[in-house]
């Protein structure tokens, strides 16, 4: 048995009895029976992966988003849409486009929030629909290692034509993953003649989610696409460098 590892589950378990209590590291060490020394060290490799939060020099700790986050608990959906909601709501009021945050859970693109805007036409999407035909769904697969996207399409096949026509084999998936992941941007124009771009919500460098601006296709021309996904990467900096860690509990140690 590695004793490191069973002590940081049980920290994790300690912590996790009360989530908005905060403790300190004596009460942690006195619970693990660790040394103080080699009780900090293992706060600190647990801070830094977000399974714990420290509150501040001289503070304790409590427990961090990543737990929710790995067992998909509803409470980190409300989390996050706490964070993306004020930076989404005056991205909106600027373009005046509609501003979407998605994540994907059981294979499935979920809506978490949606602004409005004040155009008589505007682009519309569904609460929940396909990986593959949702752009911001798009974004966040495109982060997929090879063996996790392997299991997608072993889950629910490669895309059907509705869903991306452009995809025929996994070559082409995964070509075109790829090319998202390394522009940080997913574009999609829909049968419906909704055009739509998307950039990575991520927490340390892991894509936990997708931000995106949906417009029909009338209002559409490269200069003001260039416009929006300028203001978009600028909105998603946002959320990651002060929504995120302001109200998920991501910080550094």
């Amino acid at each position: 048995m590695i004793q490191v590892i069973h002590r940081a589950f049980d920290i994790l378990e300690y912590l996790s009895q009360d989530p908005k209590r905060e403790f300190s590291l004596g009460e942690i060490a006195a619970y693990t029976g660790l040394n103080s020394g080699t009780c900090a060290n293992i706060m600190k490799t647990l801070v830094r992966r977000n399974y714990v939060v420290h509150l501040g020099v001289k503070k304790g700790y409590r427990i961090g988003i990543m737990p929710l986050i790995i067992t998909d608990n509803d409470a980190y959906i409300r989390l996050l849409a706490s964070a993306c909601k004020p930076p989404m709501n005056a991205l909106c009021s600027e373009i005046n486009e509609i501003v979407i945050l998605s994540v994907v859970r059981h294979n499935r693109r979920f809506l978490v929030y949606q602004t409005k805007s004040t155009h008589e036409i505007q682009a519309t999407t569904t609460p929940e629909q396909s990986v593959y035909k949702a752009t911001t769904a798009r974004m966040i697969i495109s982060s997929y290692n090879n063996a996790r996207l392997e299991k997608l399409v072993k889950d629910v096949g490669l895309p059907q034509e509705s869903e991306w026509p452009e995809i025929k084999t996994f070559k082409q998936l995964k070509e075109a993953l790829s090319d998202i992941r390394e522009n940080r941007m997913a574009f999609g124009w829909d049968q419906f003649d909704v055009v739509s771009l998307a950039v990575p919500v991520e927490i340390n460098g892991s894509t936990v989610a997708s931000v995106g601006i949906y417009l029909p296709a009338c209002r559409y021309t490269e200069e003001v696409m260039k416009v929006y996904e300028a203001k978009l990467r600028e909105c998603a900096h946002f959320i990651n460098e002060i929504g995120l860690k302001r109200n998920l509990f991501v910080t550094e140690y």
